[in-house]
């Protein structure tokens, strides 16, 4: 009864509307209430395939990124690199992380994709840190091998907690 009573009593006031307006000389344009009515279900389709858009790049920046990740010859200069030598000392890799929480993991593995002497894609080095947060540069580090580095092509993943998020490939050549 009191579902009736209220809709009774919003269409008293809009028929109320419409005379007052039918008074002044104005016939209310039902097409223009149509309108209206289309408009509001358009607005809220809009802004929900606005939000499904966006959502999985929001869900991606809350676990982070590495948005450069680079090889290099120096820990100082940090000249990006693609090709070393079998007498190398030392092969840095860099990775600048951000957006990441403080503590998150940050894992290189190092692979020897295609080297002489080694079976197809050997791993032989893996080393974690924990982000300390911000935007920062991550280094990571593997000394020459005894004699030498074996020529060939080499890779690192890096992953960002468990998922891998950046690979940085070079190769040693004679």
């Amino acid at each position: 009864m009191v579902v009736a009573a209220e809709a009774s009593a919003g269409q008293a006031a809009e028929r109320a509307a419409e005379s007052e307006t039918e008074s002044a000389g104005v016939r209310p344009d039902p097409e223009a209430r149509k309108e209206t009515e289309v408009r509001v279900p358009t607005r809220f389709l809009l802004v929900a395939l606005v939000a499904l858009v966006l959502a999985p790049a929001l869900v991606a920046q809350e676990g982070g990124r590495i948005d450069t990740a680079i090889a290099s010859d120096s820990r100082e200069t940090m000249a990006e690199r693609d090709s070393f030598p079998p007498t190398q000392p030392k092969i840095y890799v860099f990775a600048m992380v951000a957006d990441a929480a403080p503590d998150t993991p940050v894992r290189a593995v190092w692979i020897a994709e295609k080297c002489d002497g080694q079976p197809p894609n050997t791993k032989f080095a893996e080393r974690t840190t924990k982000f300390p947060g911000g935007a920062t540069w991550i280094p990571f580090s593997y000394t020459k091998p005894n004699p030498q580095w074996a020529s060939g092509a080499y890779r690192v993943e890096l992953y960002l907690g468990k998922q891998l998020a950046a690979t940085v490939k070079f190769s040693v050549t004679k």
